[in-house]
């Protein structure tokens, strides 16, 4: 009896699931599968099985992630001090590919792929808040960090994880909208017991995510009713986590009377501060191109140093803007800037319907929860931030954009 080969859209599915919902259990895997995805495409691209098939608006999303790539490549080979820099310009590829998997995606159809991400985040949010509260509880760990361990990334995947819970909620009937509001609490609790505090807001803006993005075809008393229960059964979350969450919040306020009636830097906001100046100082330096990444940590401790007399120890600047600027100067800025504006300003001109509805919830998603984080810690520049934006935001422009599936849907992957 033959064995039958995988599909494109039973591959695409699968991948889809685990690459959107499953980063905070299986951390960097995510981005090893990207990687080969990435290998795979050309492969196929250059057999011909592959069509960059795009349309004009994906165009310019690519155009803008290229361009971020160029940013980064060059603020690297003209502050080239060490082959490491050649390493950092392989680790920025993917941005490259956001072409490529969005042309693997265009072998499926709209409405399965957002069924693999609703389902993916749905079944990851479960298991990262089981690997989060094995942590806290059994391990005594002070914060979750997941598979990914580091609580930063895992925050912000449990955010994403938490807003696509939501949106899929407001879109669900039945059973299947009960257990999406259980998983957005399971990731809410996921979220505060990672004690990242700088992503807490995500929690408030995801139901207004799903508001202002829900379908005029669904009845508005199913998603009110989902909307309270969310907000009750977060309630209770935040309840099981009161210690954790209320000593994080009095940090906050210790931290600033520190700053303000001491002048005491030496605190998680103050150090903040002290590295955001140093950061604009260094900008100034090198405005248009950037300093490179391989010496941001050496340049930032000895500009802290020189400035205030402190010492620090922080290998980003904990601000997105800053870090761009640093790193790649205006030209990186503006180009991180357009991967985010120029998606948004699109697929709010575009007629939409219900896939193309839940794509643009899911855009407004990842882009809340990667702005979010890098205000006040890290947004991109991280191998399991970058797998979730490149490959989160190829989905949810696939969703956006594409009007009819290309090629074959059965084709197996390849041929014998």
């Amino acid at each position: 009896m033959a064995v039958r080969r995988p599909t494109y859209p039973a591959t695409n599915w699968l991948f889809t699931l685990v690459i959107i919902g499953w980063g905070g259990v299986i951390g960097s895997t995510i981005t090893v599968l990207l990687a080969g995805a990435l290998l795979w495409n050309l492969v196929e691209l250059s057999r011909g099985r592959l069509a960059l098939d795009l349309e004009f608006e994906v165009r310019l999303v690519a155009a803008a992630f290229a361009a971020y790539f160029a940013a980064l490549t060059m603020a690297e080979l003209v502050n080239y001090s060490h082959p490491r820099s050649l390493v950092k310009i392989v680790e920025y590829l993917p941005f490259l590919g956001f072409s490529l998997f969005y042309a693997s995606l265009c072998k499926c159809r709209r409405e399965d792929i957002a069924a693999a991400v609703q389902w993916g985040a749905v079944s990851g949010s479960l298991a990262t808040f089981i690997f989060a509260a094995f942590e806290v509880v059994y391990l005594g760990d002070y914060r979750a960090s997941g598979g990914a361990g580091n609580s930063g990334p895992f925050a912000s995947i449990s955010a994403l994880l938490y807003c696509l819970c939501v949106i899929t909620a407001a879109r669900r009937h039945g059973w299947t909208q009960a257990l999406a509001i259980a998983a957005a609490g399971c990731a809410a609790g996921a979220l505060l017991l990672s004690g990242m505090r700088g992503l807490w807001p995500v929690i408030l803006i995801g139901p207004m995510i799903a508001v202002f993005t829900r379908s005029r075809n669904h009845a508005p008393s199913v998603s009110f009713r989902a909307m309270i229960a969310g907000v009750i059964l977060i309630a209770g979350m935040v309840a099981l986590s009161y210690d954790r969450v209320s000593q994080r919040v009095m940090e906050v306020a210790h931290d600033h009377e520190r700053i303000t009636q001491y002048s005491d830097y030496q605190n998680s906001i103050g150090q903040r501060l002290l590295i955001w100046e140093a950061g604009l100082d260094l900008w100034s330096d090198k405005p248009l191109i950037g300093h490179g990444s391989n010496n941001i940590p050496a340049l930032m401790a000895e500009r802290v140093l020189q400035l205030t007399g402190t010492e620090v120890g922080y290998s980003h600047f904990h601000n997105f803007i800053v870090t761009a600027a640093v790193q790649s100067g205006l030209i990186g800025v503006v180009a991180m800037l357009a991967m985010i504006l120029v998606p948004l300003w699109l697929a709010m001109r575009r007629q939409r319907d219900e896939a193309a509805n839940f794509g643009f919830a899911m855009l407004l998603s990842i882009h809340a929860t990667f702005v979010t984080s890098g205000m006040s810690n890290i947004m991109l520049n991280h191998d399991i931030m970058d797998t979730l934006f490149i490959f989160g935001s190829a989905t949810a422009n696939f969703l956006i954009f594409r009007r009819s599936e290309s090629g074959n849907l059965s084709q197996p992957l390849s041929k014998k």
